[in-house]
C-alpha cells in the first residue's frame, strides 16, 4: 500500500500535535487578544463560537496516519464560511466570532468538542453506523450542561490575558 501510494505521489504523515505558529499568526493572536481581552460576559454570551470536528465509529488511534501530496496542508479550511452558512447567521441574526487563524487554544468550542467525543466514547453499547452516531450525538450535545458551556464562555478574558502574557505563543489552554 505505501509503494502503490507513493507512486502517484503521496506521503504519510503523523497529524501535527501542535499547531505551528509563525511570526505573524503570533501577532494577530496577540492582536485579536488586546482587543478582546476587555469583552464582558455578556458580549462573549452573544457570539457564536465555531469550528469543525471530527466523530469516528471506531476508536480513534494514536498512530493516525494522514496521507496526502507533497507539499500540501490543511490547516486553516473554512467549511464553515460557506455562503449558505453566513447566509443563515444572517437570518437568524447570530454574530460570528471571528478567530485568528491557528488559533485552537482561543476557541472554548474545542473544549465542548472534547467533551462531546469522551460522552460519546463512554457510551454503551458505543454506536455501530452512522444514524446511531449522529443521534448520539445530538443526544450528548443537549445533555452537556449549560453552566459548563457558561464557564468556558466566562474563560475568555483568561484566555485573552495568556494569550497576551505568552506575546501571541501558545498558551496552557
Amino acid at each position: 500500500m505505501y509503494r502503490r501510494l507513493g507512486r502517484i505521489g503521496l506521503y504519510v504523515r503523523r497529524p501535527v500535535r501542535c499547531v505551528p505558529l509563525t511570526t505573524t499568526h503570533c501577532h494577530l493572536r496577540l492582536t485579536w487578544s488586546r482587543e478582546h481581552a476587555l469583552w464582558t460576559p455578556q458580549q462573549w454570551s452573544s457570539g457564536m463560537f465555531c469550528d469543525k470536528s471530527r466523530f469516528c465509529l471506531q476508536s480513534e488511534s494514536r498512530r493516525t496516519l494522514i496521507w496526502r501530496a507533497p507539499g500540501t496542508r490543511y490547516h486553516n479550511a473554512r467549511p464553515h464560511r460557506a455562503n449558505i452558512v453566513d447566509e443563515c447567521h444572517q437570518l437568524e441574526d447570530i454574530t460570528r466570532i471571528d478567530w485568528p487563524a491557528y488559533s485552537p487554544n482561543l476557541n472554548p468550542i474545542e473544549h465542548v468538542w472534547d467533551m462531546l467525543g469522551r460522552r460519546i466514547a463512554a457510551r454503551q453499547p458505543p454506536p455501530t453506523c452512522l444514524p446511531e452516531l449522529r443521534r448520539a450525538l445530538l443526544d450528548e450535545w443537549c445533555n452537556i450542561p449549560q453552566d459548563q458551556i457558561d464557564i468556558l464562555i466566562l474563560s475568555m478574558p483568561r484566555r485573552c490575558k495568556a494569550c497576551i502574557a505568552s506575546s501571541g505563543r501558545h498558551t496552557p489552554y
